[in-house]
């Protein structure tokens, strides 16, 4: 929780830099560490697929339900980490190495992710020519 606690604490200083008020600054965090959240979630589902299941469940969810599910942890992201500022409370400060380490990660989850979206569409792919070759005959 203390890494999560930092990246907190670095999207708070990048916002509270900003003309913007305290209401709007925690608007700014809420949003950006659930979508962070809602990524790494994604990337998980995704992988676990792939590797290890042959479940679709990422093919069953509608867009209406991913908006419920950004809102549900959008919702538990502000009441537990973000309205109370208790990631001020750790005494952090600013340095490059957290800086560089935070855009490492977050290079690395859209990796992953977008290698797992290209991997389960050539997955699709094959399995609608599988499908279509077994029509034809």
């Amino acid at each position: 929780m203390k890494i999560y606690n930092y990246l907190l604490f670095r999207i708070y200083s990048f916002f509270s830099k900003g003309n913007y008020n305290e209401r709007g600054v925690h608007y700014f965090i809420t949003v950006f560490s659930t979508f962070i959240v809602i990524i790494s979630i994604q990337t998980c589902l995704y992988t676990y697929e792939y590797y290890f299941s042959e479940l679709e469940i990422i093919k069953d969810i509608s867009k209406g339900s991913v908006f419920l599910i950004f809102l549900i942890v959008g919702f538990i992201n502000y009441f537990f980490f973000v309205r109370k500022n208790k990631f001020l409370n750790y005494n952090f400060t600013e340095d490059k190495k957290g800086g560089v380490l935070i855009i490492i990660f977050l290079l690395f989850l859209f990796s992953i992710l977008m290698l797992m979206v290209v991997k389960g569409r050539d997955k699709v792919l094959e399995e609608n020519e599988r499908i279509r070759i077994e029509k034809l005959k």
